[in-house]
């Protein structure tokens, strides 16, 4: 997709350049948000390699970057963004009720119980009951879940049978998921 000016007020500034792929597409250098720009969307560097041209999906995969391109990427990524600094991001100053994480302020309450005696004497208790993980069965790095959560539900949260072990694995997708299998 070549892109020419066309009459377009977006394209018609002085700061505009090529983009860096090759097409011959209009590019302005800077986007809305002040971050450098250098090629059209969906273009980058590899569109020139012979089996993008042909299609084929996932060319990329299993190919490694050479040393002087991990060098260039990481001197990009280490540069200053000053477009996640101080108000121009979207989690500036959003904290407690505000922040879209807010679990209702349980934390210190969430402290204070895992580190009591009997926290310590129903997970000894869950973990011998279910005997490993309850999806897969592995007895590697488990953690023990609330079923009903812990901010919601406080009168569950030494309730063995609102407790049930899980591997990291199994954990990690039930929190991202919503659901125990």
């Amino acid at each position: 997709m070549t892109m020419t000016y066309d009459g377009d007020p977006y394209l018609r500034d002085a700061d505009t350049q090529h983009c860096a792929c090759g097409c011959g597409g209009i590019v302005k250098p800077m986007d809305s948000r002040g971050r450098p720009r250098r090629f059209l969307r969906g273009h980058n560097l590899r569109v020139d390699h012979p089996l993008h041209r042909e299609g084929v999906e996932n060319w990329w995969k299993g190919r490694r970057h050479s040393a002087a391109s991990r060098a260039k990427l990481s001197a990009s990524a280490t540069r200053p963004k000053p477009w996640l600094r101080g108000a121009a991001n979207g989690m500036y100053r959003r904290t407690g009720a505000s922040n879209p994480n807010w679990r209702g302020g349980v934390s210190p309450s969430r402290q204070l119980l895992y580190a009591s005696a009997e926290w310590r004497r129903v997970v000894r208790s869950v973990r011998v009951r279910d005997g490993g993980c309850v999806v897969c069965h592995s007895a590697r790095d488990t953690h023990i879940h609330h079923v009903q959560s812990f901010a919601e539900h406080p009168e569950l949260r030494l309730d063995p049978d609102n407790l049930v072990t899980l591997c990291r694995k199994h954990h990690h997708d039930t929190h991202r998921r919503g659901v125990v299998k």
